[in-house]
């Protein structure tokens, strides 16, 4: 039995045997190479169609960055011309992105079963830990960031066995929306989307390491080279002279022009396969009967290298929940699409017109205040000492023209039309002056304000919905990795008031056990701090009762409008002198900074007070 690594995150449990054997082995099993070549051309003829099929938005992605990034007049003007970018879009972008994820999403996972919630608890405090440590908020930003700005955020959830120094842990990587395809028809990834082709680029070396029974396959193949002779995405410029490329021209294995770039093409192809084999099995009389079954019940992964004509390896979906392990994350929706909307889809023409209009303003200001000469040829005056000099005297013959000509003005219509367009993208955007926490120009009753901001955070809303649904199938999957890999122990912290022994944090040793059945169950051993020991004591193991592992996840992740943060903290502060709720809800609520330290010493202080309160009600009690 071989264990290959499935790409660059994650490997294939043990026990499972790949398909494709080593080049060594070939020779002793051809058929192998005619089914390795099958599913390859399969995977190319996949690939073929859904990137004809995606071309054209290939394209405009490049265009929505470029508008993004301030690239906005694609045609050089002449030097004399204005090319201002009233850059609206990058606003627009920048204000929704830390709306929508400046409050961090919490995941309250819940059991099926009341003997699942001890287990579920456990697992809310891990993601809640696991989350902050894979600085998860910045892989967030990244992919919304796609989905703000192109038509898709893309990511992928995989385990990689090299994190925590071997241990290993669950990872979500950001995937570029242009590496990635998709079937035509595809809605999300479960939703009509029998495939998926990851393309990633990798060096020789990194590549060699994960795939070792394929060293001398992977030493020979071709190294990737685009069009012009780059790697895909390196914008450097070469500059290479006919002499050095007749001496190391590229195709030379082992001239240093092949080693500089050495990233090699792959393809990561996970899709559904029907393919059925027949296996002898007992039945109930004892007797053996041939019975069929799905070869790939969970789904196939194939990694191979397209340009070398090779498939590195060809296994079972290595996930038990047998999902594909990518997100989508859309800013619009589009019904029946894969691809949604982003800002810079709806903005673009916007963007034009709007930089058009400054444009001719500032060309009449630019001529305003240096307007054309006109002198007549017998005036004696050298048109080159003709200057916009301040105070100049001209020296001129009597009877001629020297003078300066006036530029005609600009015509009210185009001020008015400029107004209009930016009102136009605050419309479209969603985002207002009060959406960005400012007041809004000419409106000065307080209930007419908060009537337009109830307005404004419509849309938002609306995106952060979307938003919900992608970090809801996300969550899904970091559990079922940890459910299936969590199998060594791993110590976590509780942060919670509860869970604190004066300055000192409660830990839990814990890891999952697996039955032979699929099922789970959490075995776990607190380690406190004991105050009068002055160390941390680890407490005996304690066992959970057996799970499906199917829970239920409720993600909550409020906008951060600055008028929503202010109305959550006035209705807090109320339902507190209500004693609706507690202190800790209070200053959750509020944000408040070191709120578990001021949280201990309010109840150290209230601890001292009790202790002191019986004799003062005793003495009271005689005085009366």
């Amino acid at each position: 039995m071989v264990s290959l690594p499935i790409g660059p995150q994650g490997i294939v449990p043990e026990g499972q045997e790949p398909i494709m054997t080593p080049n060594e082995n070939r020779s002793a099993k051809p058929e192998l190479k005619k089914e390795s070549s099958s599913i390859l051309r399969i995977i190319r003829r996949l690939y073929d169609g859904a990137k004809a099929e995606r071309s054209k938005r290939d394209s405009n992605w490049a265009t929505m960055w470029d508008y993004f990034d301030g690239k906005q007049w694609p045609q050089k003007r002449s030097s004399d011309k204005a090319s201002p970018n009233c850059n609206i879009i990058a606003s627009a972008v920048n204000t929704i992105a830390p709306i929508l994820t400046d409050t961090s999403p919490s995941f309250g996972i819940l059991g099926r079963e009341p003997a699942d919630m001890p287990f579920a608890e456990l697992l809310t405090q891990v993601i809640k830990v696991w989350w902050d440590r894979r600085s998860m908020n910045h892989v967030l930003v990244e992919a919304l960031m796609d989905a703000l700005v192109t038509d898709v955020g893309l990511l992928k959830v995989t385990w990689n066995e090299e994190q925590d120094s071997g241990l290993g842990d669950v990872e979500v990587t950001v995937v570029d929306p242009k590496r990635l395809y998709v079937p035509k028809g595809a809605a999300d990834f479960d939703r009509n989307c029998p495939w998926v082709i990851h393309e990633f680029f990798m060096s020789r070396g990194k590549l060699t390491l994960k795939f070792k029974g394929m060293a001398s396959t992977i030493e020979t193949a071709k190294a990737w080279t685009s069009p012009d002779d780059t790697s895909p995405d390196d914008t450097r410029i070469r500059v290479v002279s006919p002499t050095d490329k007749d001496i190391d021209a590229p195709d030379k294995p082992d001239s240093d022009a092949h080693r500089a770039n050495d990233d090699i093409r792959v393809w990561e192809c996970w899709m559904e396969d029907d393919t059925v084999i027949e296996e002898e099995s007992i039945n109930a009389d004892g007797k053996n009967e041939k019975v069929l079954k799905k070869k790939y019940p969970q789904g196939r992964m194939v990694t191979c290298m397209p340009d070398a004509n090779e498939v590195l390896q060809d296994v079972k979906n290595p996930y038990k929940d047998g999902q594909l392990p990518f997100i989508r994350i859309v800013d619009m929706l589009k019904p029946r699409s894969f691809y949604g909307m982003g800002e810079v889809q709806g903005l673009s023409e916007t963007q034009r017109m709007i930089n058009k209009s400054f444009a001719v303003i500032m060309d009449w200001c630019n001529l305003m205040s240096n307007p054309s000469w006109v002198i007549d040829d017998t005036s004696n005056v050298d048109p080159e000492m003709l200057t916009s000099d301040v105070g100049q005297i001209i020296i001129k013959k009597a009877g001629s023209q020297v003078e300066r000509q006036q530029a005609p003005p600009v015509p009210p219509q185009l001020f008015e039309m400029y107004h209009t367009l930016m009102e136009l993208a605050d419309t479209q955007s969603g985002v207002h002056e009060v959406t960005q926490g400012r007041k809004p120009t000419g409106i000065t009753a307080a209930q007419a304000i908060e009537t337009l901001q109830e307005a404004a955070q419509t849309r938002i809303r609306l995106k952060e919905r979307n938003l919900l649904v992608s970090l809801q199938r996300l969550g899904r999957l970091v559990i079922s990795r940890m459910l299936q890999y969590y199998t060594e122990p791993r110590v976590i912290a509780l942060t919670g008031r509860d869970d604190m022994v004066g300055k000192w944090p409660t830990y839990i040793r814990f890891y999952v056990e697996q039955s032979e059945d699929d099922m789970y169950r959490p075995v776990s051993q607190k380690i406190a701090y004991d105050e009068a020991a002055e160390e941390y004591v680890t407490q005996p193991a304690k066992e959970g009762e057996y799970s499906m592992g199917d829970f239920e996840l409720d993600v909550t992740s409020g906008t951060s409008l600055p008028f929503i943060k202010e109305q959550r903290s006035q209705q807090a502060i109320r339902l507190f002198e209500n004693q609706a709720i507690d202190q800790q809800a209070l200053l959750d609520v509020l944000e408040f900074p070191e709120k578990d330290t001021i949280l201990q010493r309010m109840t150290e202080k209230a601890a001292q007070a009790q202790e002191q309160a019986p004799p003062q009600q005793a003495q009271q009690g005689a005085v009366v």
